[in-house]
């Protein structure tokens, strides 16, 4: 009597793709499967998974991003050409006004959000916020942008 179900049975794919057929059987709608490989994840989208997803993959370029990029503190992948970053602003970006970095016009990303220690809060920023040490700013656009922003 579930309308969604996670399925993450471990390394073995058979036991795994018989969970799925019998839930699918059951009239479960929407099902959230692991996969161990990409052979995997075709026959479960097959056989009906509504999602599937690679945990330790995605967990690991994550982390590679994180360790990869200095003031980067978190990494989200929008697909395969986006992401969105959570940056510490480097010395460039300090006392200055958010409209004064032109990060659209320089490096094609846009802020989302920053998330602001004194005082502790998140904030879409208008154009005047002034950028401070103690903020973290929240920012998307495609990975080679996001890379090139990163650069000093």
């Amino acid at each position: 009597e579930f309308d969604s179900v996670v399925l993450t049975i471990g390394e073995e794919m058979g036991p795994s793709l018989l969970t799925l057929l019998h839930l699918r059987d059951l009239g479960v709608r929407e099902i959230l499967a692991k996969a161990v490989s990409e052979e995997h994840a075709r026959i479960l989208d097959k056989i009906g998974a509504t999602e599937v997803i690679f945990p330790e993959r995605d967990m690991a370029f994550r982390t590679a991003n994180v360790l990869s990029g200095s003031n980067v503190l978190d990494y989200l992948p929008l697909g395969e050409e986006y992401s969105i970053l959570e940056i510490a602003p480097d010395d460039r970006f300090l006392g200055k006004r958010l409209r004064d970095l032109e990060l659209r016009a320089r490096y094609h990303v846009e802020v989302l959000a920053i998330k602001e220690f004194v005082p502790e809060r998140t904030t879409i920023p208008d154009p005047d916020f002034l950028i401070k040490d103690s903020d973290l700013l929240v920012v998307v656009g495609k990975n080679e942008d996001l890379q090139q922003l990163q650069k000093r």
